[in-house]
């Protein structure tokens, strides 16, 4: 369970306490000046790399450091997925010049089998 607590004159009070003694606080208004950040809590997970349980800001940003990890950015994705194409383009590039190289010096005898072998089955090739 947690409890609230509140700070007055150096000492810390529970919020119960507090409202027994001095009264209900107060809500304080920020001004435009101040500089105030606000973030969002979240509830507890397990962390996938390190299998700790991360209940906090600080506890997460611990545990990248420890783990050599960053923060998950949705743009990680994108990039990931354009590395992908652009690597599978080149490894069929370089089957598609093997194959033209090979084709190229293949004895005519081999060549016919091979055209006669091909248009036996159902399978679809194309030769540029």
């Amino acid at each position: 369970m947690r409890t609230r607590y509140i700070q007055k004159e150096g000492k810390m009070y529970a919020y119960s306490d507090y409202v027994e003694k001095f009264g209900k606080p107060q809500q304080r208004v920020a001004s435009n000046n101040s500089h105030i950040i606000v973030k969002k809590s979240f509830d507890a997970y397990e962390s996938p790399s390190s299998g700790e349980v991360v209940s906090n800001y600080a506890q997460r940003k611990e545990d990248l450091a420890r783990t050599d990890c960053v923060e998950y950015d949705p743009e990680m994705k994108t990039e990931q997925m354009n590395n992908v194409k652009a690597d599978d383009a080149k490894i069929d590039s370089l089957v598609d010049e093997t194959v033209e190289r090979e084709f190229a010096v293949m004895p005519a005898i081999k060549k016919e089998k091979l055209v006669n072998e091909m248009a036996s089955t159902e399978l679809e090739y194309t030769r540029n």
